[in-house]
């Protein structure tokens, strides 16, 4: 028996399927142009964070006992994120090397300012503001002369490093010594960097806490340094990128990007994430040959026979989540050198969200001029005091 019209109907799902398949695929093809389009030329999803430095190999040399120092020829910077600018800065180090706005020497000046030295990282070097929170104590106190052996990246080793091959060795007169603490900066090895004939900002730590390990010369530093996400460029190039008309990542290779996405989208509802802390590459490294290193620091202080202070240097993080505990490490750090405990997030226990956002930079995690000055205004009379 043969039913009426069943071939017809079978025909006309046919063609609906058909048709439903073809236009999901127009839509899909489409939007993969657009989608494609806008994010291969920046439009939509613009790179991430990306530093460039104005031809600064001019500036930014290895060296033996710092890991590396800054000749007194400036040269800019900028981060710029998602395709805006969010601070410009200037790399440029005093007659010692290092980012103090005045030169210092060894010897006492006539002058009867109490002389300080400031041992810290990116938080204290500061040259992405205009005045890092060093100088800006000495504004403050006329009376206070603060030395700053701060560098960017670095961290308990390197300051091991100055503070022994240097500030002993040249026998620098000191009153008193600060270390500006921030989360993490006591695991981290010797740091070396150099900019010379390089495209890329060339940074790296050694894999050892044992000195007799630490490069020697800039070809041995080499060995540890690997490019960071920092572009080295030429002027044209730097006022380019400045200006957002040049992006060295943009336009990005032609893929279906879209489709990428999608995938990056499933994969991360199938995928709790990787939960391992931030610390874990730390793990395997010689605590003995580490607390080695703190223990001559602690040594070298106590034959000078001057007071001490850590300063805890908050993180925004923390701080937006209310957890005001100064971290374990930097309590015993404290605790093994006889130092006073300065706690940086104290002044801020008051402020409202909104005001500590105000504080930082939007993205990258260095607090702002604002955020810098309310630390040295805070900061300035527990140094006094010392």
């Amino acid at each position: 028996m043969t039913i009426t019209g069943a071939a017809p109907a079978r025909k006309a799902r046919a063609r609906t399927a058909a048709f439903s398949i073809l236009t999901g695929l127009f839509v899909y093809v489409f939007a993969e142009f657009l989608f494609s389009t806008a994010f291969i030329v920046g439009w939509l999803y613009p790179p991430p964070s990306t530093w460039f430095f104005e031809t600064s190999g001019k500036t930014l040399r290895f060296d033996a006992r710092a890991g590396y120092k800054l000749t007194s020829t400036p040269s800019r910077f900028t981060r710029i994120t998602f395709g805006e600018p969010e601070y410009t800065g200037i790399l440029r180090g005093n007659n010692r090397g290092y980012p103090d706005q005045h030169d210092f020497i060894p010897e006492r000046e006539a002058d009867g300012r109490q002389r300080v030295a400031v041992f810290g990282d990116s938080f204290t070097a500061a040259q992405y503001l205009d005045k890092n929170w060093p100088d800006r104590v000495e504004e403050l106190d006329a009376g206070l002369q603060l030395l700053n052996f701060s560098q960017d990246g670095v961290g308990l080793a390197n300051w091991w490093s100055i503070l022994k091959r240097e500030v002993e060795a040249e026998n620098f007169e000191l009153d008193a010594v600060v270390f500006a603490v921030y989360r993490g900066n006591l695991q981290r090895r010797f740091a070396v960097a150099d900019h010379r004939d390089q495209n890329f900002h060339m940074f790296g730590r050694t894999h050892s806490w044992d000195p007799a390990t630490w490069p020697g010369t800039r070809a041995e530093a080499q060995k540890f340094m690997r490019p960071l996400n920092g572009y080295i460029v030429a002027a044209d190039a730097y006022e380019a990128a400045l200006s957002g008309r040049w992006h060295p990542e943009l336009p990005r290779p032609i893929r279906p990007y879209l489709l990428a996405w999608i995938k990056l989208q499933m994969e991360d509802l199938l995928d709790s994430g990787d939960s391992r802390s931030p610390g874990a590459a730390s793990a395997g490294q010689s605590e003995t040959d580490r607390a080695r290193l703190v223990a001559e620091i602690a040594a070298i202080l106590k034959r000078r026979g001057v007071p001490v202070l850590v300063a805890h240097v908050p993180e925004r993080a923390r701080l937006l989540a209310n957890d005001w505990e100064i971290p374990a490490e930097t309590l015993a750090f404290a605790e093994r050198l006889d130092a006073a405990i300065f706690d940086g997030s104290h002044a801020l226990r008051s402020e409202t969200e909104r005001s500590l956002r105000q504080q930082w930079f939007p993205y990258d995690a260095h607090w702002n001029q604002r955020g810098s000055d309310r630390f040295a205004a805070s900061i300035q009379a527990a140094i006094a005091r010392l």
